[in-house]
């Protein structure tokens, strides 16, 4: 049956909180069902350590009780199991951006029933709602096949980008404290979505369409910008980040060029008419 809310999760610092904007007005754009999003943030000791900001947030909310639909935001702060976490995994939380493993620590959050987690590289071109309503089948959770790593680790290994929980499945199967395990056991660089594919809990496969991860296709639900290969200022890899200064190709460009023009009006704190 199709629920009438649909629950969103985004993860990151303060850093993160432009991608996190952009994604979400795409998602508004598209989605008429009421939304309630759950930002889970934290605090690193780092320069860039800075959680999302109160006032960023309260910003989001304003946007989605806008709506007059009954959607909200919630903040969680998720400083103290993060370093936790960290601590157990023997992880250095000044290499890349920790945070990126919060969807881990869902399962804190007191989050029930479905919990779609998207990366803030994600932009929806879609009705995310087609993502939520998709049937599991009886597991924890859903992902897409990962188009790099289905070549270089297995034909089965998926994409954590875009995320379909089942809070009850997955708490019952154990996968959020299977995955931690692993990261745990795991050599030190490993990623979440090394994390998610080695907890050993079979994953529902999704459409490839919910979650695009080479280029945007007429049946496109969500685009993940992935990370990518810069020939310039020297040869390096970086975020895809379409907010950013991302090379989206014209024809994504037209297809998302109203709500990047509402992105720019947003992230001066000004209410697009």
């Amino acid at each position: 049956m199709m629920e009438k809310t649909v629950n969103l999760i985004y993860c990151g610092g303060d850093d993160a909180y432009e991608g996190i904007l952009f994604s979400l007005l795409s998602v508004m754009r598209r989605t008429r069902r009421r939304l309630f999003v759950t930002v889970m943030t934290a605090l690193l000791d780092r320069p860039d350590g800075k959680p999302v900001e109160r006032a960023k947030v309260n910003y989001l909310r304003g946007l989605l009780r806008a709506r007059r639909d009954g959607s909200d935001l919630s903040l969680v702060d998720m400083s103290d199991p993060l370093s936790r976490l960290l601590k157990k995994s023997g992880r250095d939380r000044n290499k890349g951006d920790p945070r990126q493993l919060l969807p881990l620590l869902t399962d804190r959050c007191g989050l029930a029933g479905r919990q779609l987690c998207l990366a803030h590289e994600t932009l929806a071109p879609g009705d995310v709602g087609e993502v939520f309503d998709y049937p599991l089948d009886g597991r924890a959770l859903g992902a897409v096949r990962d188009g790099v790593g289905s070549f270089l680790f297995s034909p089965d290994y998926v994409n954590a980008g875009v995320l379909l929980f089942d809070m009850e499945k997955a708490r019952k199967c154990g996968f959020f404290e299977k995955a931690r395990a692993y990261l745990c056991e795991a050599r030190p660089g490993a990623t979440l979505g090394n994390a998610v594919n080695g907890a050993g809990v079979e994953i529902c496969p999704l459409p490839r369409c919910f979650n695009e991860q080479g280029g945007l296709r007429r049946d496109t639900v969500v685009r993940q910008y992935c990370r990518r290969l810069f020939l310039t200022p020297y040869p390096h890899l970086g975020r895809g980040s379409p907010q950013n200064s991302y090379d989206m190709p014209r024809g994504e460009y037209r297809r998302f060029e109203r709500v990047y023009e509402e992105f720019l009006l947003q992230r001066e704190g000004r209410n697009v008419k």
